[in-house]
């Protein structure tokens, strides 16, 4: 049975709607910097250039020493500004002139840790930081597996002990 007018113009009107709905959906993506999703490069740019994700992983474009941080945050619900809540935790790095670094921060109320690690081509140096304290492993016994540069409180002697030259050796404290 052949379709009748209004049923042509429903089919139509429908996709004419389907049409108009990918391509809002296309305008946003390329808003977004999205427009590889649809060339078939793989590699998706997004957040203003800020961030690339590929078959290789996601890269983001680091600051300079004294930019506006841009990090990967964790929070305990999607918010617009994560710095703004009293509990989040967030990985943040930075390439400058011969020097890199990438920190790993929590933030819970008024306490805060961070662990850090920086290069420096032109001292050079390279360094790894914790703060507030270091806390090392609390054992009662020397670990299982020894390997040199291992320290760890051994809380049964109240000593430091350390794992140096195939050697474990207890560090004095006075």
């Amino acid at each position: 049975m052949p379709a009748t007018i209004d049923q042509l113009q429903f089919e139509v009107d429908d996709l004419t709607r389907k049409v108009t709905d990918l391509s809002n959906l296309l305008a946003l993506l390329q808003i977004n910097g999205l427009n590889d999703a649809f060339d078939g490069s793989g590699d998706q740019t997004f957040g203003g250039g800020f961030m690339r994700l590929n078959k290789r992983g996601e890269q983001f474009a680091a600051p300079s020493v004294g930019d506006t941080v841009k990090a990967i945050f964790f929070v305990a619900k999607l918010v617009v500004d994560p710095t703004a809540e009293t509990r989040y935790s967030w990985i943040d790095g930075y390439v400058g002139t011969g020097e890199t670094g990438i920190a790993m921060n929590a933030i819970d109320g008024s306490t805060a840790a961070r662990m850090f690690m920086f290069a420096n081509a032109a001292t050079p140096a390279s360094w790894v930081g914790v703060e507030p304290a270091l806390r090392l492993q609390n054992l009662t016994a020397d670990p299982s597996y020894l390997a040199d540069g291992l320290m760890w409180y051994r809380s049964d002697l109240d000593t430091f002990r350390v794992r140096a030259n195939g050697a474990t050796k207890t560090i004095t404290v006075t």
